[in-house]
């Protein structure tokens, strides 16, 4: 029979072997062949949904192991868009959305430049085709939104770098 110290050290030996399990698990990449995962957190999502797109993705094995090591971490992950790789661990997943390491996009909008030369530019950064940056600029309702009376964005458009 145990003595109550021995139980105390029993307990604790159990806990830490358990821990160390978790991340070891954790430290195991998702996939052997790369596949690139992009993820949108949107906010109030929580850690079980977020690990089961991830797993849905192929970017992990287990979303309860992801849940175990978000709430190690804290449990606070940030909301965006994320771009991760099937060969990362759940740790180093948690680890990129706890820390915020987020997609970033760059748009440059050039002095001189029109609502067309912008649609060009928007087009080839991916954000959207051309076809719709210049239905959305002309969308009366949506200039209405944003408080313009006029019919477009043209001259609203400041020359600058944008980061989103």
């Amino acid at each position: 029979m145990l003595g109550k110290r021995s139980k105390g050290i029993y307990v604790i030996v159990v806990c830490l072997v358990a821990v160390l399990l978790i991340f070891v698990l954790a430290s195991i990449p998702g996939g052997s062949k790369p596949l690139k995962v992009s993820i949108v957190v949107k906010n109030g999502t929580s850690l079980y949904n977020i690990g089961e797109k991830l797993k849905a993705a192929g970017a992990i094995h287990s979303t309860n192991l992801f849940f175990l090591v978000s709430l190690m971490r804290g449990g606070k992950l940030i909301a965006d868009e994320y771009e991760l790789r099937n060969t990362m661990s759940t740790l180093a997943i948690v680890n990129k959305m706890v820390r915020g390491e987020r997609n970033l996009y760059i748009l440059q909008i050039v002095e001189g430049h029109n609502i067309y030369d912008i649609a060009e530019t928007v087009e080839k950064k991916s954000i959207m085709s051309r076809d719709e940056f210049l239905h959305l600029v002309k969308d009366r309702e949506f200039l209405r939104g944003l408080g313009i009376e006029s019919g477009s964005l043209e001259g609203y458009l400041w020359p600058d770098t944008y980061y989103y």
